[in-house]
């Protein structure tokens, strides 16, 4: 067995069963933060989630907007502290506008939401964002991970139409366009697909719906990584006819997505029922939560994955050459050892030779 694939087996292990929780744990503890710090503040839910989605909006707008002058100003302050601070941020603001999506979906929708009125919104949203060519943007970890190690290219965070800055109105809008639009529709679309998994996976047994979640979830997230080279090639192929290259992709990445938002379902369900049952308190007050929040964020840290948690501009469908449209990497360890993974596989592949 070659090097990469063993420490491809090594890091699916860790990327499905360490940080796919502890991402889950983090979203867990802001969801709980934002419930103590913005719904239980305002009597109107409805205008609780309208704050939630004016912070999340902005501070995503802000890091577009000004990327270069983030960079710039990054420069020259310690990378370390800075990046993790922007993660840190920016994954508060991500979760912020999902959760503003939500809560402003459950108002529209009332309660008892039919399972065809999720199953419709789920395809129109992604519809739209197929029509927009921005379909790649929303899949998430266990199937894509991102390490905390590029410090080239960190700020970035490309809008949709990738208009230059030295055309400002329509950068303006571009970027518009990417924060409201696409990190709008994206959410729906996990949010809907969702409920529409609440709706038909053991809806009546808990347990069952949680186990079944978490297995299907895996095995078709698996399924879609172990597809992923394939499809890298037949993209390639298809360069030059981009109607067939972009359909391709976007059917990859929304099968696989179908599989990590279903993932997601089951290890949140798993997380959620944890947290309820170890609670831990402060005097009488509940700050279970608050730990959650806290503890994941600085775990993903010092495991140089905090990236993982960060939505941030967004890719044009079939924009990318050589397969890197459907791309994702899950490299953790191989990733810190790349150099001696290609020294080992063309020492095994030199005795090939030689027998």
């Amino acid at each position: 067995m070659k090097s990469r694939t063993k420490f491809c087996i090594v890091d699916a292990f860790f990327n499905c069963f360490l940080f796919t929780p502890l991402v889950l744990l983090f979203w867990y503890g802001t969801y709980a933060v934002i419930d103590l710090v913005v719904f239980d503040f305002f009597s109107s839910r409805l205008t609780a989630a309208i704050v939630t989605l004016v912070f999340g909006a902005a501070v995503e707008f802000i890091v577009t907007y000004w990327q270069d002058a983030l960079r710039g100003w990054s420069a020259s302050r310690g990378f370390l502290l800075v990046s993790r601070f922007y993660n840190y941020l920016l994954a508060c603001a991500n979760i912020c506008h999902y959760r503003a999506v939500e809560e402003l979906y459950n108002q529209w929708a009332g309660d008892g939401i039919e399972l065809t009125t999720n199953l419709q919104t789920a395809m129109t949203a992604i519809l739209i964002l197929w029509g927009m060519r921005a379909g790649r943007n929303i899949t998430a970890i266990p199937f894509a991970i991102t390490v905390d190690t590029d410090a080239d290219g960190w700020f970035s965070a490309p809008t949709l139409y990738q208009y230059p800055a030295s055309r400002p109105f329509f950068y303006f809008v571009d970027t518009l366009i990417t924060v409201l639009v696409v990190w709008t529709l994206g959410p729906l679309h996990w949010i809907t697909l969702g409920y529409v998994f609440d709706a038909t996976v053991f809806p009546d047994d808990f347990t069952l719906s949680m186990v079944v979640s978490c297995i299907a979830g895996y095995l078709s997230v698996g399924f879609f990584s172990l597809l992923q080279d394939r499809v890298k090639n037949l993209s390639i192929r298809y360069d030059k006819s981009i109607a067939v290259k972009i359909l391709l992709e976007d059917l990859f990445i929304f099968g696989a997505t179908a599989g990590v938002i279903l993932t997601w379902k089951g290890v949140g369900m798993a997380v959620g029922t944890l947290a309820r049952e170890f609670p831990v308190y402060h005097g009488a007050v509940d700050v279970t939560g608050v730990y959650a929040h806290l503890v994941s964020f600085v775990l993903l840290s010092v495991c140089y994955v905090s990236g993982s948690l960060v939505g941030k501009g967004a890719d044009m469908d079939g924009s990318n050459a050589e397969g890197v449209g459907v791309d994702f990497s899950r490299a953790y360890f191989a990733h810190f050892f790349e150099d001696y993974i290609r020294r080992s596989d063309e020492e095994v592949s030199d005795q090939k030779k030689t027998r």
